[in-house]
Formats: C-alpha cells, sequence, structure tokens
C-alpha cells in the first residue's frame, strides 16, 4: 500500500467515501502540546458481510488498509452486535490502524469496546475500554486507583465537576498488564476555555500553552489521564463531531468538529434544569437506609428474581403459596403494553435489578438502572445488569431514553416536582406506579424515607411539571395480597441488624392490624403520561 505522508491523503487513495463522526485529539505533557497525526471515524451498527449499505464496504475497506486476515475475521464475528464500529489511523509514532468494535452483549447490555490493533504490537495486539459511572466501579474503584500521581491534582479538579458527576462517568482502558489509560466523558462537550486556567497547572512549557490557547474555543468530549504504569504523565483531549462528509484536511476537519461540537453544547445545556437545589442533605441518610445487612437474606424475603415492589394478583394465584413468584413478575409484564420491545428504559430505583432483568430478556429493552444503595449496584453488576450507584435527585439521565421507569421509587423522592420536571427533558414517556396517601395522616412513612402524596396531588403535579396523562389506574386491589405474602415470609426470617429490612417487617406488619382500612386510603397509582 502507497506510504502517503498525508493522513488524509491516504483516505483519499482507497477510492471510498468515509462518511461518519470523525474525532481529533491533543496529547499534553508539561512542556508540549501536540495535535496528534491521527484521526477516528465512527459508524452506527449495521454494517454486516451480508450487508454493505451503498458507500461503505467494510470489508474491502478492511482489506485496502491492510488489515491481516484475524483481524477481519473477528470483525466478521462480532459486527453483529456491534453499537458502532470505529477505524482509527495515524501516521506518526506507532504508524499503526485500529478496529474499533463498541458492543452490547445480549439479554444485557454492558458496555465497552475493544479496539484491535495492526500491524501487531506483540505487547498489546488489543486493548478493551470499559465505562462506569460516577463515583466508583461495582468492586468499590475510582479512577484514583489508578491515575498517574502528578496528574492526581488535574484530576481532583475536574473530579469535583457537578455536571460531570452528575450524568456522566469515565471509561478504563485495559491491555494484557491492566489499567493503562482513565478517560473522562463530558457529553455537554465543554469549551478548553473552561477549564484552560486547570490545564495551564499541569501545561507549564510556554510553547505548549501557546498551543493550547489556540485551541481555547474549541468543544472537546473526551478527557483521558495516562496511569501510574506509564513514565511520561500526559492528558489527551478528545473533540468529535457530529456524522457528516469526511473532510480533506485536519484543518477542515477541526472546523467541522468545532461547530458541531458548540451547537451540541449549547443544545444540551439549555435543556439542563439549574444546579442549585438538586443536593440534597438527606441523601446520605437515603443511602445509609439503603445499604443492606446480608443478601441472601433479602434474596430469601424477596425471591429468587429480587422483584422489590409489589406484586399483581389474580384469581387464579395460590394466596396459601407464600413463594410464588409469578404476581411479582406479573407486576412489571402488565406495564408491558406501554414499554415497546426494544426500548431504551431508565430505571430509577431499580432495586435489586428485579424489572430490569426482565425488561431486557423478556422484552429486548437496553435498560439503565440507577440506586441509592452500594449494594443493589454491585448486585445488579453481577447479574450482568446496566446499573449506576447514585441519588435519582442528584444525578441526571445519562441520555434521552425511550421509557423512564419509575417502579414505587417516586415515593421515596422528596421534591417531585424538580425531578419530574427535570425528566421531561430525558425520556419520551413516563411509566410509573406509586403509594399514593388519601386523608389527612402524616405521609412520611417507611423510618422517613418515603413521602406520600394524595392521588389528585400527584395528578395535578404531573400535569403542572409538563406531563399529559395517557393512562391512569389504581392497581391498589390487584397488590393487596402482597402484604400478607411478605408478612408471612418475613415471618420465617429472625430480626436483621439491617435497618431497611427491619422498616420492611414493621411496615407490613402494621398493615396486616388493618388491612382494609390502609387500602382504602392508600391507593397504588400507575400512570403513563408523555411530555406536552
Amino acid at each position: 500500500m502507497p506510504n502517503y505522508d498525508n493522513i488524509f491523503e491516504r483516505i483519499e487513495g482507497f477510492g471510498i467515501d468515509l462518511d461518519g463522526r470523525f474525532e481529533w485529539s491533543l496529547r499534553l505533557t508539561a512542556d508540549q502540546a501536540t495535535v496528534r497525526d491521527n484521526v477516528v471515524f465512527w459508524l452506527d451498527a449495521g454494517i454486516t458481510p451480508e450487508q454493505e449499505p451503498g458507500a461503505l464496504p467494510f470489508t474491502s475497506l478492511l482489506e485496502q488498509v491492510g488489515s491481516p486476515s484475524a483481524i477481519r475475521n473477528i470483525w466478521e464475528a462480532r459486527c453483529r452486535c456491534c453499537l458502532h464500529q470505529g477505524l482509527g489511523f495515524s501516521t506518526s509514532g506507532a504508524n499503526d490502524w485500529r478496529l474499533y468494535l463498541h458492543r452490547q452483549s445480549k439479554p444485557f447490555y454492558g458496555d465497552e469496546y475493544t479496539a484491535y490493533h495492526w500491524p501487531p504490537r506483540p505487547w498489546q495486539q488489543a486493548t478493551r475500554y470499559s465505562f462506569f459511572f460516577f463515583p466508583e466501579t461495582p468492586s468499590g474503584e475510582t479512577p484514583e486507583n489508578w491515575i498517574h500521581p502528578a496528574l492526581l491534582p488535574v484530576y481532583r479538579k475536574f473530579q469535583s465537576e457537578e455536571l460531570l458527576q452528575a450524568i456522566s462517568g469515565f471509561w478504563l482502558r485495559r491491555n494484557h498488564a491492566g489499567v493503562d489509560q482513565v478517560c473522562l466523558t463530558f457529553p455537554w462537550q465543554p469549551a478548553v476555555q473552561t477549564y484552560l486556567g486547570l490545564l495551564k497547572s499541569f501545561v507549564t512549557g510556554a510553547a505548549a500553552r501557546k498551543v493550547l490557547k489556540r485551541y481555547a474555543s474549541h468543544h472537546f468530549r473526551h478527557l483521558t489521564f495516562a496511569t501510574s504504569r506509564q513514565l511520561m504523565p500526559t492528558l489527551t483531549l478528545y473533540f468529535s463531531g457530529t456524522p457528516g462528509k469526511r473532510p480533506r484536511n485536519m484543518e477542515e476537519l477541526q472546523n467541522s468538529v468545532q461547530v458541531d461540537a458548540r451547537r451540541c453544547n449549547e443544545l444540551l445545556l439549555a435543556g439542563l434544569p439549574g444546579r442549585s437545589g438538586l443536593r440534597r442533605e438527606s441523601a446520605e441518610r437515603l443511602e445509609r437506609f439503603y445499604t443492606p445487612g446480608d443478601t441472601g437474606v433479602w434474596r430469601k424475603a424477596l425471591g429468587r428474581d429480587m422483584h422489590y415492589h409489589f406484586g399483581l394478583f389474580n384469581e387464579e394465584d395460590d394466596l396459601q403459596d407464600i413463594w410464588n413468584d409469578a404476581p411479582f413478575e406479573r407486576g412489571v409484564s402488565e406495564l408491558i403494553p406501554y414499554i415497546p420491545a426494544g426500548s431504551s428504559v431508565y430505571d430509577l430505583g431499580c432495586g435489586w435489578g428485579g424489572p430490569a432483568a426482565y425488561l431486557a430478556k423478556a422484552h429486548g429493552c437496553d435498560v439503565t438502572g440507577i440506586t441509592a444503595s452500594r449494594a443493589q449496584f454491585r448486585y445488579c453488576d453481577a447479574l450482568g445488569l446496566k446499573c449506576r450507584y447514585g441519588d435519582m435527585e442528584t444525578t441526571l439521565p445519562s441520555g434521552r431514553f425511550d421509557i423512564l421507569l419509575m417502579l414505587e421509587s417516586l415515593e421515596h423522592v422528596e421534591d417531585k416536582a424538580s425531578l419530574l420536571t427535570t425528566l421531561r427533558q430525558f425520556g419520551s414517556r413516563l411509566v410509573l406506579r406509586t403509594h399514593c396517601q388519601d386523608g389527612d395522616t402524616d405521609g412520611t412513612v417507611f423510618n422517613g424515607t418515603m413521602h406520600l402524596v394524595p392521588a389528585q396531588d400527584l395528578k395535578a403535579l404531573l400535569q403542572a411539571c409538563g406531563w399529559k396523562i395517557i393512562h391512569w389506574r389504581d392497581r391498589r386491589e390487584a397488590s393487596m395480597p402482597t402484604v400478607a405474602i411478605w408478612h408471612k415470609r418475613l415471618c420465617t426470617i429472625p430480626p436483621q441488624e439491617d435497618e431497611q429490612f427491619e422498616a420492611w417487617r414493621q411496615f407490613c406488619s402494621k398493615i396486616m392490624c388493618y388491612p382494609e382500612e390502609w387500602a382504602c386510603f392508600h391507593p397504588l397509582i400507575e400512570v403513563v403520561a408523555e411530555p406536552e
């Protein structure tokens, strides 16, 4: 293959139209700032050996860039389950090519991708990237566990960015020897200028600072940190645009990316709520309450699939069979008419992952859950579920979803108006089921973690927050046997040193003293709503 000096001439020499999402990068050391002579373009899923749309015969492309047969075999075997496919190329340094495969593994949807290099480097033929939401991995590790010591002051400043914590996370890049790069993701694509002072605290060379200042108006999407395994502490800014035509040179690429990224930044920030008031003083209290003791005890009480919500019973259910999980699964399956197959779902208050697992396996949904319990977060991850650890009131959804699911979790929200208004920016449909409390009694229950409101107040609140209600139903009658079932199950388990578990036991015991009266004043409202 011809050895072109200019990377864009090399692309043009293929005679293939490469339309996609292009990105470029700026590498920073203490005394250098270098526009790296490497470019990556990304394509959406759907390109398979049998399905090569119009302008991009990917097989031919891989052949023309000199990929070995092993790389082409990997692509053919794995491209069908890819979200995106990328091709990276460089004429500097290692002078290599990279095939990126961004995959999700069904029935669950872990977010990861792998880069395959050629010419092959014996010490690093493939690298794997895995994404985690802030603040930590399921094993409790944070980026600080890996980042180069010289970069920690810079990282800690970036990490304290409230919006970053609320909406995003980090990628870990691994090779055969372990983590060798940490990458922070900035979905709103801020301008370099926003953090110019912070970056200059690391970049001290005059010439390097001059280059950095030249790109101050450019908007970046990713920032990578070298790890302690590397001798040279480096930062790399990645600039990414929207899908479009192949640029003819680096200047054209940078200009188009700058326009796209600025537009993305303006649109996303315009739709975000004000950050003041999102943080609650009771967040730590809620976290402590929802940190359970023995997970095995919870599994015994909740059943195999760990559905931590009321079930829906019918005449065929044997109420003497207290270990029958069908009514609890039905509590999810009866929402299926409002959740199209394959939907992207954000499960707010996902608990132990019972509903998320059902929707992923039985309905092909791409589910992301959020829980305030570290134990539940780790349990969901062990199941293979995509889950984040955090408070739904202090975080934001990580993107736009088809369905926002709140299965008996809205009652745990203090500022319901703020959350419901915020969620309208992030979902096409809200599907919720929540306990209400009609009458004059105090609606704060479950050791102060639940804040119930009258059903009519809920309806008015949804409408005031910009939601159009398309379905409204009280499911209390069908759900009421749940309390007796739970009560009997809990009677088989001795007292626990677990505040939440014992609050649950007390909750059921209290209702069993006057079940009909409680049911009368506590409707279980099922709602489907869409933004006005």
